[in-house]
């Protein structure tokens, strides 16, 4: 985990029970780097029956703590809860506050996991981990569809273009892990499909919701950065590792989205790496192990971690292999770096 600079982070467990370990024997064991190196002189090993000692607490010695897991899978425990919190830092103790904008320097006030969001070793995701998720239900007259979205300003929500395309109305639930339990609510109909979507060719795969009224930022509810031209245009963030996150389907077995919050980290790979040759208004990700976006995640974010610490929507979700999920092909995103003029011309957002 990596904070603002001149932050500090505190892991709090509440409750852990895990399988004994003693002398150099670790069967079951948490590992929490004070600096996010895993060496010796940093790094504490939490492992047992702690019942005893919780609550325990841990404070990193600058803005990074590193959290790693593991279980040998042969007897299960009641496991462990831990949440974390950050505080100090450039800009004073708070989280960062909302507002209308992408604002990717200084001290963040986008793109924030929220503080006391839980740690999580699996694939399902807390709400406060990425406080802008949007769950979208669209309508027509022909019937309704599923899609995800990230909240970008107080009022503007961006997602795919073929999720808009025809739509009448839209559901925006903001704020809830479970995909049918929102904190909020709220029903729109004012869309925008980017005016080239070609959805034979799946290109310009872009498209925005306008909310009828600016919603409040809170602690599940919070916009994501948007990249800037004059910092981000010519950056392919190829090599780098990003999170999809979303409601889709989490297998190709599964006939259904998911009704909890899900994530997974993927790498983002050179246009020339997907053997179809996308335009350079897409970008691709490696689901080499079958981990990937599916149905139903299409419209979300695929965003990636800055040095503050704040996250930065770089893809949309758009399209994958027909085949199916898990097969390890190549995924396709919209990529946000190539519509940010269009995205101004409708929002107003200043991301030059």
């Amino acid at each position: 985990m990596a904070a603002r600079r001149g932050a500090v982070i505190s892991l709090t467990c509440t409750d852990f029970r895990t399988q004994s370990c003693f002398f150099n024997r670790f069967r079951d064991y948490l590992l929490i780097s004070m600096d996010g190196q895993f060496d010796s002189e940093t790094t504490l090993v939490a492992c047992g029956n702690l019942q005893f000692a919780v609550p325990f607490s841990v404070t990193s010695t600058g803005n990074r703590m590193g959290l790693y897991f593991r279980s040998n899978a042969r007897r299960q425990y009641s496991g462990f809860t831990c949440e974390y919190s950050v505080s100090g830092g450039e800009g004073g103790g708070g989280e960062g506050s909302g507002g209308e904008g992408g604002s990717s320097v200084g001290t963040p006030t986008c793109g924030v996991p929220t503080s006391g969001a839980k740690i999580t070793g699996g694939e399902r995701a807390e709400i406060e981990q990425y406080p802008w998720m949007a769950a979208l239900r669209f309508c027509s007259s022909g019937g309704c569809w599923f899609c995800g979205g990230s909240l970008i300003s107080d009022i503007w929500v961006l997602t795919a273009g073929h999720c808009t395309s025809g739509a009448s109305s839209v559901d925006v639930r903001l704020g809830g892990t479970l995909v049918n339990e929102p904190l909020v609510s709220i029903p729109s109909t004012v869309m925008y499909t980017h005016p080239s979507y070609s959805a034979s060719r799946i290109l310009n795969d872009v498209g925005l919701i306008r909310l009828p009224n600016a919603v409040t930022f809170g602690d599940t509810i919070q916009p994501v950065c948007l990249p800037r031209e004059s910092l981000h245009g010519d950056q392919s963030f190829a090599g780098q590792q990003a999170q999809v996150s979303g409601w889709g389907r989490y297998s190709d077995q599964v006939g259904s989205i998911s009704s909890y919050l899900r994530h997974a980290t993927v790498p983002i790979i050179t246009n020339g790496a997907c053997y179809w040759r996308p335009p350079s208004t897409q970008l691709c990700i490696s689901t080499t192990g079958g981990v990937s976006s599916c149905n139903g995640d299409s419209g979300g974010p695929l965003q990636i971690e800055q040095a503050d610490g704040s996250f930065l929507e770089v893809g949309i979700v758009s399209y994958g292999a027909s085949a199916g999920c898990e097969l390890g092909y190549p995924a396709g995103f919209a990529r946000v770096t190539e519509f940010l003029g269009y995205i101004s011309s409708v929002t107003g957002m200043d991301l030059s």
